[in-house]
Formats: C-alpha cells, sequence, structure tokens
C-alpha cells in the first residue's frame, strides 16, 4: 500500500466527490488517485494561446462584417416578400375600404406585371437568376466549372 495523502475539501465538495465515485463503482481513495492523475496529464503549466489579440480583433472584424452582409441580406428579402402579393392587397384593401373580391382580384391583375418585373430585377441582382436576350430565364447554378447558366 502507498503512503498517505490527504485533503480537506468543503462538505459540498466532498459530497460530488462522494457521488461521482459511487457512480464509477470506485472507493474515494481510488477516485482521488486517478482523478488527479487525470488533471496532471492534461494539465501543461505553459499555456499558449489559440490566436493572438490582433489575431482575434481580425476574426471579430470578419464576423461583425458576415453579420452586417446577413442583416442586409435578411432585410432585402424582408422588403421582397412585403412587396409580395399579400401586401398588394393589404394596400390595395387599405386604399379601398370594403372593397369586394372581384375588384381586389382586377388590381393585382392589372399590377402584377410590375410586381414580376421587381422580383425578376432582385433576383437578378442577387445572382440567383440570369437572363438572355430572348427574355428567356435561367436558375444560376452554383457550379465552379461553367458560371452555371443552364
Amino acid at each position: 500500500m502507498g503512503k498517505q495523502a490527504s485533503t480537506y475539501p468543503p462538505e459540498e465538495q466532498r459530497e460530488r466527490w462522494k457521488k461521482r465515485a459511487d457512480e464509477l463503482d470506485m472507493s474515494m481513495s481510488e477516485f482521488l488517485a486517478s482523478m488527479t492523475e487525470a488533471g496532471i496529464k492534461k494539465f501543461e503549466r505553459d499555456v499558449e494561446p489559440d490566436f493572438t489579440k490582433a489575431e482575434l480583433r481580425e476574426q471579430r472584424a470578419d464576423l461583425l462584417e458576415e453579420l452586417n452582409q446577413s442583416r442586409e441580406r435578411i432585410q432585402k428579402l424582408e422588403q421582397q416578400v412585403y412587396r409580395g402579393e399579400r401586401q398588394a392587397i393589404l394596400d390595395f384593401i387599405e386604399d379601398n375600404p370594403a372593397a369586394e373580391y372581384h375588384e381586389i382580384l382586377s388590381r393585382i391583375q392589372q399590377t402584377a406585371g410590375k410586381r414580376l418585373t421587381d422580383h425578376l430585377d432582385f433576383l437578378t441582382i442577387e445572382g440567383e437568376i440570369e437572363s438572355n436576350t430572348s427574355e428567356q430565364y435561367f436558375v444560376v447554378e452554383d457550379n465552379d466549372d461553367d458560371g452555371g447558366v443552364e
């Protein structure tokens, strides 16, 4: 048997150790010895930071820029949704309280071309679609080989 070592932890800490030792089916002595060895193996006195302060600042700046770009994209998408059919219906009803179904339908049919043009322009600017000289539209594929227009 090895030499004895003593420790005097607070009661709460000793109870946590005892509970964990019981879970591992170990005596307190075995638990303390194995946890001490495990701690020594994982502990290095000299700690090297993963990144310098300058690198962390640069990463932070990059993340902030990415966050701002994401916020702008969300704002554009929200604007696109609000300019959609539902918003057109709401706008018409606000301007024409008690509008009847056929009046709403007529208005949506009359103004659909403008909204369609807005949506196509937005998708083109965002790089999601492309058109040719014949005004045919194609989805831009994420393909590095050929630019992706099918």
